[in-house]
């Protein structure tokens, strides 16, 4: 598999925020087609910032891909609750993570809705 596509990483999860509303250094960000969002990240918790993404209406139809360490189902619960797209846990190895990925791409790319320049 091969990654077309422009990726952007953020550090923790207000850089994720400032990015998505185009603050700060982030001014001239574009708006993402996809997320991949940790549930655990600092500054801003990865559950509030999913509410935070499909509670905008700018945003809401964008893909978010929970990609995260935790397994526990109130979390699961919570991630559906919050309309994320996919929940995955996070592979440890490569072959399962290529795997996720592909998964990914199969059902999650074809809800991406193509943005003007």
């Amino acid at each position: 598999m091969e990654v077309k596509n422009h990726v952007v990483l953020v550090r923790d999860g207000q850089d994720a925020s400032d990015y998505l509303n185009q603050k700060g250094p982030h001014s001239h960000a574009k708006r993402p087609d996809l997320v991949f969002l940790d549930l655990n990240l600092p500054r801003k918790d990865g559950r509030v910032l999913l509410r935070e993404i499909k509670e905008n209406p700018g945003f809401a139809n964008v893909p978010v891909v929970v990609l995260t360490a935790s397994s526990w189902e109130q979390d699961v619960i919570e991630a559906n609750d919050f309309r994320a797209d996919l929940y995955l846990v996070k592979p440890s190895d490569l072959e399962p993570f290529m795997k996720a990925m592909k998964y990914v791409e199969d059902h999650c790319m074809k809800k991406i809705v193509p943005q003007g320049p």
